[in-house]
């Protein structure tokens, strides 16, 4: 047991001493200048769809601007209610290029769950797939608790409501990357709930740095 605390400790050591990007979308510019031809994003599941480091920094850029068009800027909370398609991993790094904090919600939840998460982490837009769209029940009504023309809905198209390739289509050149404070929110999750009801978790641009960081020194070096 003692050799494993010294090697953890090690290990731990070593991670302190790394000079590491500021933020994820720091990390990924980085990424995409060394290794823009190999593969970025492989579906698993679905259509096949891959896309290499090139082609996923063109869709970053492009949602960067839009989210800056939009009126996303620094410090605001904004909410990606996604499932696993490129969009959720493009709007993520583009929310830390412009200093935002990214959201996740469940799409699993049900609306009033939806709402509660909503307005205990005071998300001011949320990106909504077509298919969970009644996550959005309380809209119409006013109960929800984003209003909403700051609602973007990816996948397809609901009236009165932005929808997302029109979004990126009319986005124009995105701005220059926030500074950010390596320590500051970059991200908002939630706790499990198991002994209460889930609470939102701050994390800061570092903790996914180093998360980052920490698993590239795992498993076989990429191909």
């Amino acid at each position: 047991m003692s050799d494993e605390i010294d090697d953890a400790l090690s290990r731990r050591a070593e991670t302190e001493r790394v000079s590491l990007p500021v933020s994820l979308a720091a990390l990924f510019d980085g990424a995409v200048a060394r290794h823009p031809d190999r593969i970025f994003w492989r579906a698993v599941d679905g259509d096949g769809t891959e896309l290499s480091y090139r082609a996923f920094a063109g869709l970053v850029e492009r949602c960067t601007a839009a989210f800056h068009r939009f009126g996303i800027g620094p410090g605001m909370h904004v909410a990606l209610a996604l499932p696993n398609v490129p969009a959720i991993g493009a709007a993520w790094i583009a929310l830390h290029k412009l200093g935002a904090a990214a959201l996740g919600v469940n799409v699993n939840l049900v609306p009033s769950e939806v709402e509660y998460t909503l307005r205990l982490a005071d998300a001011e837009a949320i990106v909504v797939d077509i298919g969970h769209v009644g996550l959005l029940d309380g809209a119409e009504s006013g109960s929800f608790p984003i209003p909403r023309e700051r609602v973007i809905v990816h996948g397809g198209a609901v009236a009165g409501l932005t929808g997302w390739d029109d979004l990126l289509a009319a986005a124009g050149g995105a701005p220059a990357n926030a500074e950010v404070d390596p320590e500051g929110k970059a991200s908002i999750l939630y706790t499990s709930g198991t002994t209460g009801r889930p609470k939102p978790a701050l994390l800061p641009h570092s903790w996914h740095t180093v998360s980052g960081w920490v698993r590239s020194r795992q498993g076989p070096a990429p191909a």
